[in-house]
């Protein structure tokens, strides 16, 4: 049995304000009278700021990592990222081998089987997973202090010498290809595939992540080594460390995991998404209950001057759920759709604004319209004042909901450097959305939103 963990008063409080902004949810869609902003104006989490110094180290063997030690629980997250590993990177006569290797990392390693390898990681309340992004090879560990010496020995066996046996390898390929005809019996994927390929053309943005029938009969165990190899490597290595561990246990933690994987790896390059943003709209026929839609605009990547400015305006325009303008109006006011938002998609070679909203093939014509309008409308007139106040708010407010576990602190560390956001990013973080003016705001959304450049897929009758 794994031990239970009392939680700090700071967590404890963002679980509540979580738990309780989920009843409310509820009950919004019961008596249709819900208010975020009041919740968090009124909160414990109000102001609440980082106190801890995150700290970067060096390992006895080189290896830097983020990491914010917190000795109130004996718990450990690891989180970790391989830059430039991700599927768009792969070749594309072995696409689909970055999935096939996050698979075969959690079947075994070393001297342990599929099932003992699963059992051992039960038996301890150890949390280990993998995952092949767009533009990253990432993974997390999860553990109980006195649970370091198996944990560590789990993770790192996984990376150095994984269970590469013909029948798992055999199993996962059928698992893939069982996935790859799934995707074309689901309207959600069929949709994202096609709008992939529309946005992107022939860049690897387009790429289907599984790959194709015949690239899934090229995986093998030569090639997952060879991925392993090529991508693994500590150059293209990213490590966030959070919880109960000193400087000095950390550094050593590193070395025993990572510091045996080869230096270097593959250079690898793709160019940056040329997207021709031209308002055209492009429509698949299938007879579905409810057609579906997704969009996209220019947007911008992580570190230029107009992201907070954008994040804001954005927020206002689609990304605040029950309190957007495309929510409001196409739900609360219209009743076209059960909800319509937006995002701002960061990726290392493209950096966009996207949306998606699914309604009736009567109704299609009108979301659009709504949206159409509001996207000219935030370039003409920008945002009111009291909306520009009520966003800073709730995005201050609400952005310690974020930690509300030591993986997700991890996590968040791993992504200040690969984003290099400064090691003080957790302080200065809402203080970034403080000093932005309207100005800012309305200046963003005349540069960034326009009808004419919203593009359209949809899928539907």
């Amino acid at each position: 049995m794994a031990k239970r963990v009392k939680r700090t008063s700071f967590l404890r409080d963002i679980i509540l304000l979580a738990v309780f902004l989920s009843l409310s949810v509820l009950a919004y869609k019961a008596i249709h009278k819900f208010n975020y902003n009041n919740i968090l104006e009124n909160s414990v989490l109000k102001g609440r700021t980082f106190t801890t110094e995150v700290v970067e180290i060096t390992s006895p063997k080189g290896i830097k990592a983020y990491l914010l030690t917190d000795t109130t629980n004996p718990i450990i997250g690891i989180s970790f990222l391989f830059k430039e590993a991700g599927y768009a990177y792969e070749d594309q006569r072995s696409k689909g081998v970055g999935i096939a290797t996050s698979s075969i990392l959690k079947d075994g390693s070393a001297n342990y089987d599929s099932q003992n390898f699963k059992e051992l990681l039960e038996e301890n309340a150890i949390s280990l997973s993998f995952d092949a992004g767009l533009d990253v090879f990432e993974g997390e560990l999860t553990y109980l202090k006195d649970k370091q010496d198996i944990a560590v020995e789990l993770l790192q066996k996984s990376l150095t010498s994984p269970h590469l046996r013909a029948k798992d390898i055999y199993r996962i390929a059928e698992e893939m290809a069982i996935a790859l005809k799934t995707q074309q019996e689901r309207p959600e994927s069929v949709l994202k595939l096609a709008f992939n390929e529309e946005v992107y053309g022939s860049h690897p943005y387009s790429f289907n992540p599984y790959g194709s029938m015949d690239s899934i009969k090229n995986i093998s165990a030569h090639n997952i080594r060879k991925f392993i190899k090529n991508n693994l490597t500590q150059d293209k290595l990213v490590v966030g460390i959070a919880g109960d561990i000193t400087k000095e246990e950390a550094g050593i933690v590193i070395d025993k995991i990572f510091g045996n994987l080869p230096q270097t790896g593959a250079v690898q390059d793709i160019p940056v998404a040329s997207v021709s943003f031209d308002g055209r709209e492009k429509h698949i026929t299938k007879d579905i209950p409810q057609n579906i839609s997704m969009f996209i605009s220019k947007g911008v990547c992580r570190n230029d001057k107009d992201f907070y400015p954008l994040f804001i305006a954005n927020h206002i325009l689609g990304g605040s759920q029950m309190q957007s303008r495309l929510f409001l109006l196409t739900r609360e006011n219209e009743g076209l759709t059960y909800g319509a938002g937006s995002y701002l998609s960061i990726n290392d070679k493209s950096c966009t604004i996207k949306g998606r909203f699914a309604s009736s093939a009567e109704n299609m014509p009108k979301m659009q319209e709504i949206i159409r309008s509001q996207w000219a409308k935030m370039k003409d007139k920008g945002v009111t004042a009291e909306e520009f106040e009520s966003a800073k708010n709730y995005l201050i407010s609400s952005y310690n909901l974020r930690f509300t576990s030591i993986d997700q602190i991890a996590s968040i560390l791993a992504q200040m450097q690969y984003h290099d956001l400064g090691i003080d990013f957790l302080k200065k973080r809402n203080l970034l959305v403080q000093n932005v003016q309207i100005e800012d705001v309305n200046h963003a959304a005349s540069v960034y939103f326009s009808d004419k450049d919203l593009i359209f897929m949809n899928i539907g009758r």
